[in-house]
């Protein structure tokens, strides 16, 4: 148990994030919490996950990085990097463009009705 007045360490909220942002593969989140931005000719996909008191900013390049930012020092980025993220970003990425297709396939059925 927590005692009142102090806070969990870095590395424990560093791990809840990621634990909250795979837990978004199993029960989607609200339709904007993740976005992706497609690769540009000087940089690769980006995904963008955000949960309570954690944002989550991944790169899907050659070499995989995710950067958590905690709400609590949102200047300093805790980079993850690892087999399990580079799964998860991919995961995050496809789970954006799905539902965006979906958002774009209700916004036409709605104009043209």
């Amino acid at each position: 148990m927590e005692r009142p007045g102090r806070t969990r360490p870095i590395s424990y909220r560093i791990s809840a994030a990621l634990d909250d942002a795979r837990a978004y593969l199993k029960a989607p989140p609200p339709y904007g919490r993740i976005h992706t931005y497609p690769a540009t000719s000087d940089r690769p996909d980006l995904v963008r996950a955000e949960g309570p008191g954690w944002s989550l900013i991944g790169e899907l390049g050659d070499d995989p990085v995710a950067f958590i930012l905690l709400d609590t020092a949102p200047e300093i980025p805790h980079p993850a990097r690892a087999a399990r993220t580079t799964a998860l970003l991919h995961a995050l990425s496809d789970m954006a463009h799905a539902q965006n297709q979906a958002a774009e396939g209700l916004s036409r059925m709605e104009a043209s009705s």
